[in-house]
């Protein structure tokens, strides 16, 4: 049988429409998929950075509070950014490696509303580890989790753009 034959076939066939309730479900699949639950979102982005910020606590503490008592990078930041600088530097390394993550396992739909957020969904995740941080016991002061906060939500949002393009490039190779 050809391809015209196929085609002649399916034209002659009963023309009827599938059930309202086919329809509906079809419908809501594609939206679930198009328009992700931001709550959803924000939870893998939270276990996303609260696995691999574990991870980066092993070699740079975080507000004083280390793995593995390991303070050589903290101060070689402290001596060559000043406090202030060592603390952006800091939540830069503890979020931007988080995000630098993020992107291998959130679906491109989810990538998009995060884009849309801009920095809000870092600036969010910033500070709900930093009150993570006060409520585990660190010697959290506003001064320093302000500059610790602007590293993370600066570096957070321009990793995440970097891996995104990285996953686009990956994806099209």
């Amino acid at each position: 049988m050809s391809n015209k034959q196929d085609f002649k076939d399916f034209l002659r066939t009963n023309k009827s429409s599938p059930s309202e309730d086919t329809s509906k479900n079809i419908l809501n699949s594609i939206r679930r998929e198009m328009i992700p639950n931001k709550g959803i979102v924000f939870t893998k982005l939270i276990l996303v950075q609260a696995f691999i910020g574990a991870i980066t606590m092993i070699f740079c503490p975080q507000f004083s509070m280390s793995l593995t008592s390991n303070d050589e990078l903290y101060h070689f930041f402290h001596r060559t950014f000043g406090h202030y600088g060592c603390m952006m530097v800091c939540g830069s390394i503890f979020i931007g490696s988080g995000a630098l993550f993020s992107s291998t396992i959130l679906n491109w739909a989810e990538i998009r509303l995060l884009k849309e957020s801009k920095l809000l969904s870092y600036f969010g995740l910033s500070g709900l580890f930093a009150l993570s941080f006060l409520f585990v016991g660190a010697q959290v002061y506003l001064d320093v989790a302000i500059a610790w906060m602007i590293g993370a939500t600066l570096s957070g949002s321009v990793f995440f753009q970097v891996s995104t393009i990285l996953k686009k490039k990956i994806q099209l190779s």
